[in-house]
């Protein structure tokens, strides 16, 4: 918003234009944990503009050091702000983010990748959409998927016996290290949604979660996210194998 705005397109301009910018996708890279009363510098770009989309790139860097605590990118669409329909981006918002020069050439997308099919048990979690989950849009708030997501996670891991408690007693914790979300159809305020998920791969000491979150009234897909995680020793600060029982554990929740 602030990049926006310092090129001359804050809330008020999009509104006087009846446009607005859409989250599509959106990729996380998590690399150091911030702490609390930890300074952030974030630094953004546009990275490349289409026709009817834009790339814009972050970096978060711990502040008064060269540290790289994360880093991603996230896939905007330029709409019509009431009927939602895609619209050609105006070639002086282009220069706008580009005074001195051409804009870069395009970035190749790679599609969100398809999981493999469910495995026998694929567990279900029902959340409601509440009001301090709403944005500006009335919809649902991008960040509000991947919380939604990482709940059904915590519920999975409670319902195979392997609660938070447990894993925080031998002092270990599970980690994100990356996040790949794909933004479908909106979900709005009192909507019941279901967050379908199983694992897709199991390396030595991480997992890859696929999530489905579907509207529960007509079946509707809404959002699909992956998410990376990590088994990590929390008193040796490093990931470590997991035990084991884990993938026999968690077999049925296993695709092939």
């Amino acid at each position: 918003f602030n990049a926006s705005t310092e090129a001359g397109y804050d809330e008020g301009q999009y509104k006087a234009m009846n446009r607005v910018w859409i989250i599509r996708a959106t990729e996380l890279e998590y690399i150091l944990p911030l702490m609390y009363r930890d300074q952030v510098e974030v630094k953004t770009w546009v990275d490349d503009i289409r026709r009817v989309r834009s790339r814009r790139c972050y970096e978060f860097k711990i502040g008064g050091s060269e540290k790289t605590a994360a880093r991603g990118y996230t896939d905007w669409v330029f709409l019509h702000r009431e009927s939602l329909k895609p619209c050609t981006i105006p070639e002086e918002l282009i220069s706008a983010f580009f005074p001195d020069d051409e804009p870069p050439s395009s970035v190749r997308r790679s599609p969100f990748p398809e999981p493999p099919p469910a495995p026998e048990r694929v567990f279900k979690f029902r959340k409601k959409v509440e009001w301090r989950d709403i944005d500006g849009m009335h919809h649902l708030n991008n960040a509000g998927y991947l919380s939604y997501a990482e709940e059904a996670a915590v519920e999975l891991s409670a319902a195979y016996n392997w609660p938070l408690t447990r894993g925080l007693e031998m002092g270990i914790a599970f980690v994100a290290q990356n996040t790949r979300i794909q933004y479908i159809s909106p979900a709005f305020l009192g909507d019941e949604l279901d967050i379908l998920t199983w694992l897709i791969e199991i390396r030595p000491a991480s997992a890859l979660r696929h999530y489905d979150i579907i509207r529960a009234k007509d079946g509707n897909l809404l959002a699909r996210i992956q998410t990376r995680w990590v088994y990590f020793d929390l008193a040796a600060g490093k990931p470590r194998r997991f035990p084991e029982n884990f993938r026999q554990l968690l077999a049925d929740n296993i695709a092939d």
